[in-house]
């Protein structure tokens, strides 16, 4: 009788054991995952599923890190490839290195990648010239002129303008953006120059002539579509 008593716990012992030793693989898969994906895994119930899983905490840890070698690990192809075009991405803009950009698979991302990079650089330097880095973007220097212009209120950047519909916006949004700065700039120059002007009586409501918004056509968001 004892001994049958022993065999059964030495097999529910051994059934528990082998029972962890699987969840242990299930869930962590000899690997130490994050508690949302230790709860993607353990809610699946076959290795597609659990592949999936792995692959989505992969993929979160490369775009976090910034290392490839977390992409390597990822099942799914398209989702490697992917994983290893968004870091390629991201370190060349950071790094500021259009020849980089062609480490890059998806063409269509290969190529936002330099123009997002001649862009900045064109903007920051306030060189249209940085255009001359690429061959196929004929709108190139007219974007980063409208846009040096209308962020530094320079319409001289309008006049070099080769497109006549964004030169006509250029200039149009310029000037309605310095008629806006005039208003604001006004009252506060009244005030300095007139010192027996008497000190503004303090108010709830925001002063008439500078509304809480001004809507300024921004030719950012018309001409700035390139990626």
């Amino acid at each position: 009788m004892k001994k049958g008593v022993v065999i059964i716990i030495g097999i529910v012992f051994i059934t528990i054991i082998l029972f962890l030793i699987i969840y242990v693989y299930k869930i962590k898969g000899f690997e130490k995952f994050d508690e949302r994906t230790s709860l993607c895994i353990g809610g699946c119930d076959n290795e597609a599923c659990i592949t999936a899983c792995k692959d989505m905490y992969y993929f979160a840890k490369a775009e976090g890190d910034g290392s490839l070698k977390w992409c390597s690990k990822i099942n799914n192809e398209n989702s490697k490839q992917g994983c290893e075009d968004l870091l390629y991405y991201t370190s060349s803009i950071k790094d500021k290195k259009i020849s980089s950009c062609d480490n890059i698979n998806e063409i269509n991302l290969k190529e936002r990648c330099k123009r997002k990079i001649v862009y900045d650089e064109g903007i920051e330097g306030k060189n249209p010239d940085s255009c001359n880095k690429l061959n196929d973007w004929p709108e190139c220097k007219d974007i980063i002129r409208i846009n040096i212009a209308y962020y530094n209120s320079d319409l001289s950047f309008c006049e070099q303008i080769e497109n006549s519909e964004m030169k006509s916006i250029c200039l149009e949004s310029v000037n309605l953006k310095k008629e806006e700065e005039a208003k604001l700039i006004q009252p506060l120059v009244s005030e300095q120059t007139n010192p027996n002007t008497n000190p503004p009586e303090i108010s709830s409501t925001p002063y008439s002539g500078a509304p809480d918004s001004v809507e300024v056509a921004d030719p950012i968001n018309v001409y700035l579509n390139m990626y």
